[in-house]
């Protein structure tokens, strides 16, 4: 029984350590995986290229691939399942896919190979009602399944719609190219309304998050410039909160949050960043996907899956590994924020390096050009440097450390 208690304990401190950082599988390498959702800790789905449906009953430790018999290879964009059985796929060319029986048929309710539209996303509150979007500026509801579709087209068809998400059966938001607004509906997705983002550059918007009717994020790519924006008003007012600054060519493909204070962002070149304040500062995860990270699902508090490249699958446990800091000598890299904050004209900016290298920390303006940089190579330690903004103008700014695999970045605010 006592060797028994032991085997058991050490296997529990092994799954401890193993998600408490990402852990990736590759379903196939030669595919690329565009949405995930999980209903349970058990059950999950993933979809993408080549018609691929996959699905795990063990918490995303193996997938099963399900039969789709769409009439050619389609790119399957997203997933909304409602539950164990039932759920909806969407994609392209004018693709949506239906499943009652937990994915061993799934029923094919359009599936278009020449002169229709391309669906990117899609959004389910029940079983009956949902939205999809896609290319033209075109959104369409159904009522009755998936059966029919009411088919309507914003802004004269000039739009690429990339994300939508239905609070309620009247409340959605959706965002896409164009990168300056968002838009919103209150009477069910039949009209839409623009609300433009506060300081927004023209790029694409390619992911929003809400928890609510009234907080939401949206996250704007623009060549490693990646802008996000917050409302607490559903969606009147956008605020720009932070720029993430990730590795050379990283751009922004994901968003997600599990509450007010945490939320992911995922991109290219396999990066994962977390913030646990609402978005205002972002840490790299250095999660290292095999490809791009393309969506997040996460199941109340506790484990946290991705989807991407090259087939990726990725799983980590939500609140594992997070440090705490002391008096004694940094376990960590650590980077603080600035004190004080605002400031005017002088701040200082501290940090921590648990094992000697070279530190990069460079300061960046709210349209993302350089204004400062310092490096050194230090020991371990806990060091700061001081920031002196008497030569710059009032505003948002955002500084970022670079040591070793340590990337982070932080917002300050200069008032004078």
């Amino acid at each position: 029984m006592r060797k028994i208690f032991y085997i058991i304990i050490i296997l529990q401190c092994f799954t401890i350590n193993l998600f408490s950082q990402w852990v990736w599988q590759q379903f196939n390498p030669s595919i690329y995986l565009y949405d995930i959702q999980f209903v349970n800790n058990n059950t999950g789905y993933v979809c993408g290229t080549n018609s691929t449906i996959a699905k795990t009953t063990d918490g995303g430790q193996t997938w099963f691939g399900q039969y789709v018999g769409t009439n050619t290879p389609k790119y399957l964009m997203g997933i909304s399942m409602l539950n164990e059985n039932t759920g909806y796929v969407t994609g392209y060319i004018s693709t949506i896919l239906k499943t009652t029986d937990g994915g061993n048929n799934w029923i094919i309710l359009k599936d278009v190979d020449i002169n229709g539209s391309a669906f990117t996303d899609i959004s389910f509150i029940n079983v009956n009602t949902g939205w999809i979007c896609g290319f033209g500026g075109n959104i369409q509801k159904t009522t009755d399944g998936g059966i029919t579709w009411d088919s309507i087209t914003i802004n004269n068809g000039y739009e690429t719609f990339r994300s939508l998400q239905f609070i309620n059966e009247y409340t959605g938001y959706t965002c896409g190219d164009g990168g300056t607004y968002t838009y919103k509906t209150t009477d069910g997705g039949y009209k839409w309304f623009r609300h433009y983002l506060c300081d927004s550059m023209w790029a694409a918007n390619t992911d929003l998050y809400f928890i609510n009717k009234d907080t939401g994020w949206v996250i704007e790519d623009n060549m490693n410039n990646n802008r996000l924006y917050r409302t607490t008003n559903g969606g009147n007012y956008w605020q720009l909160i932070s720029i993430i600054i990730g590795p050379q060519y990283f751009h922004a493909y994901s968003l997600a949050f599990l509450n007010f204070n945490n939320g992911w962002i995922g991109g290219s070149v396999g990066t994962i960043f977390r913030t646990t304040d609402g978005g205002q500062n972002w840490s790299n995860e250095n999660a290292y996907s095999p490809g791009f990270v393309s969506n997040f699902s996460f199941y109340k508090d506790s484990l946290i899956w991705a989807s991407g490249g090259h087939g990726a699958i990725g799983l980590r446990n939500i609140y594992l590994g997070l440090q705490k800091t002391g008096n004694k000598m940094p376990l960590v890299f650590i980077l603080y924020q600035n004190y004080p904050n605002p400031f005017n004209p002088v701040t200082i900016i501290k940090y921590n390096i648990p094992k000697p290298e070279m530190v990069s920390i460079k300061i960046y303006d709210v349209l993302g050009k350089e204004i400062y940089s310092y490096n050194e190579y230090k020991q371990t330690g806990r060091f700061e440097i001081q920031f002196d903004g008497s030569n710059y103008a009032s505003g948002v700014y955002f500084y970022k450390i670079i040591a070793g695999d340590f990337v982070s970045t932080k917002r300050m605010v200069l008032l004078k």
